[in-house]
């Protein structure tokens, strides 16, 4: 099977297309599993989290740390590796603070009749949509709760699926409805935190100049560090935009290893931006070391429409080379401007299209503009990393759904 992976990238509400795709799907797949072992009396609150990425992936950078805060509540924990994950020093940390870890089977029937006999209180699915295993095992109820985090930030469309826990600074930004709960087939949870909790970074010692890159000194440079297909058409006239009111920028993408998307991007820059597309770049992937001299470098960042970064902006915002977005009104294309909420850098949001260029220009353009937002950034990186409120936040919201649940039984 695939999972809707592609989909996300699109803009507007997908929260229908997600339903309709389900709706075709859970007549394939069994919407519930028994057990056939009891659980013990006396056994404490049982919470699995299922992922295929619990190793040194964006998924466990974001919420390797809410695992960790997870294991030291009063409950067993279960971490659940889908089949074929990799493992690595990062698997081995997390498998030392959970009761119990398991590779799931193949085999999909027998993968829920494993978790069925654990008789789980919760689950939790880290990033539902990242990959097809498990995708359509969150089609099964193998919980009373189950609920997702954004490691994946769309909808999942899934019935079974009960909760989806965000927060409040990514779901307000630039939101095309009073109602964000309107884009989301699970009950919206929305924390007062920032969601994730990010590892600073450790920079090189010594970054490379604009000079030492190849950049001409009076170029002003424009890097957009996101991934190539997030490179909405929608874009290119914002693109446009900077290069004609900028004499002297120069746009620049990385090149996605062993593909050719680049290719492909610039014969659409070629119709889209006849006049200047031959000023837009694509990078060789870059090392850690030299991938860190070039965000430093720019002289400003471009997040992508209309699904921004992830890692990407904590990797940046290290350098504190001022980064524009412009939110799309959904989670997938909030989350900068979420993070500049809560650190108070709002004027790095812009409000359309247009001002996203234009803001882009005044600070590729205004050399002291720019180093004020680069000290501004530097000096947030106390409540940008190694935050635990975040994982704080989910592991009382955890411990409160674990009481309901508890109480509910009790009544009956």
């Amino acid at each position: 099977g695939q999972s809707p992976f592609q989909l996300a990238y699109q803009d507007g509400n997908l929260r229908p297309a997600q339903e309709l795709l389900t709706d075709i799907l859970r007549r394939l797949l069994p919407e519930t599993q028994a057990a056939t072992q009891s659980r013990p009396a006396q056994a404490r609150p049982r919470v699995a989290v299922i992922s295929a990425f619990l190793y040194a992936h964006s998924s466990m950078y974001y919420y390797g740390r809410h695992i960790e805060k997870l294991a030291q509540q009063d409950i067993e924990l279960y971490l659940l590796s889908a089949p074929g994950s990799p493992q690595d020093s990062v698997t081995h940390k997390l498998q030392a603070l959970a009761d119990q870890s398991r590779v799931l089977p193949t085999d999909l029937d027998q993968a829920r009749q494993m978790i069925a006999n654990l008789n789980l209180d919760l689950i939790v699915y880290p990033d539902i949509g990242q990959e097809a295993f498990c995708y359509f095992l969150a089609f099964t109820r193998l919980a009373a709760v189950q609920c997702v985090l954004p490691g994946f930030p769309l909808t999942s469309g899934i019935p079974t699926l009960d909760y989806f826990i965000s927060n409040t600074y990514t779901e307000t930004p630039g939101t095309q409805t009073a109602d964000p709960q309107s884009s989301y087939s699970e009950q919206l949870v929305q924390l007062d935190t920032l969601p994730v909790w990010y590892q600073r970074p450790t920079l090189p010692e010594t970054l490379l100049s604009k000079t030492e890159l190849g950049w001409a000194k009076d170029q002003h440079i424009y890097l957009c560090p996101m991934t190539l297909y997030k490179i909405h058409p929608e874009m290119d006239p914002a693109l446009q935009a900077i290069l004609q009111q900028d004499p002297q920028a120069e746009i620049y993408f990385f090149q996605l290893a062993q593909t050719q998307l680049h290719q492909q991007l610039e014969s659409r820059f070629r119709r889209s931006i006849p006049e200047h597309h031959q000023r837009i770049h694509f990078l060789a992937w870059a090392d850690k070391a030299r991938y860190f001299s070039l965000l430093s470098a720019a002289d400003v960042l471009l997040d992508s429409f209309h699904f921004g970064g992830g890692s990407t902006y904590f990797l940046a915002l290290a350098t504190g080379t001022p980064m524009v977005t412009w939110p799309s009104g959904f989670l997938r294309g909030n989350s900068g401007a979420g993070i500049y909420q809560r650190l108070g850098l709002t004027e790095l949001i812009a409000a359309d299209q247009q001002d996203y260029a234009k803001q882009a220009i005044k600070i590729a353009t205004h050399p002291d503009l720019n180093h004020s937002l680069r000290q501004k950034i530097l000096a947030t990186h106390d409540q940008l990393f190694e935050n635990d409120e975040g994982p704080n936040a989910f592991c009382e919201w955890i411990l409160q759904k674990l009481q309901q649940l508890d109480e509910k039984r009790s009544k009956r």
